[in-house]
């Protein structure tokens, strides 16, 4: 905690979540790579017998992604709308096979909130 707070008064806010998104973006690829390389590491069988994406130990993938989908979202940097469609699709996939219900009202929760809220995140 004392880290985050000090790389955030270091270096702004701006900074700050543009590396968290870099960060989830750099672990969601890592969790697909080593899916397709060596799904034994990051997918698990649930208890119900469906594979599930867990991200093993590199990151939980319903988390990195979330964040991921979430940052992406709310970027004041302009970039364009193929990249926003294909990391869209991207993390949301990663965020399907993960199979974590929480995430999912996660995100929910936070899209109707910046729906009604309408946040100025945009120039």
């Amino acid at each position: 905690m004392l880290f985050c707070w000090i790389f955030l008064h270091l270096y702004g806010i701006e900074s700050c979540l543009n590396r968290i998104f870099w960060g989830s973006t750099a672990l969601c690829i890592a969790i697909a790579a080593l899916a397709m390389v060596a799904p034994d590491y990051v997918i698990e069988v649930s208890e119900m017998g469906s594979p599930r994406l867990r991200g093993g130990n590199i990151a939980g993938t319903n988390v990195v992604s979330a964040f991921a989908i979430i940052l992406l979202l709310s970027r004041q940097r302009r970039i364009s709308h193929f990249s926003i469609t294909l990391g869209l699709v991207f993390f949301s996939v990663l965020q399907f096979l993960s199979l974590t219900r929480t995430s999912w009202i996660a995100l929910a929760v936070i899209f109707v909130i910046a729906i009604l809220r309408r946040p100025q995140i945009r120039e």
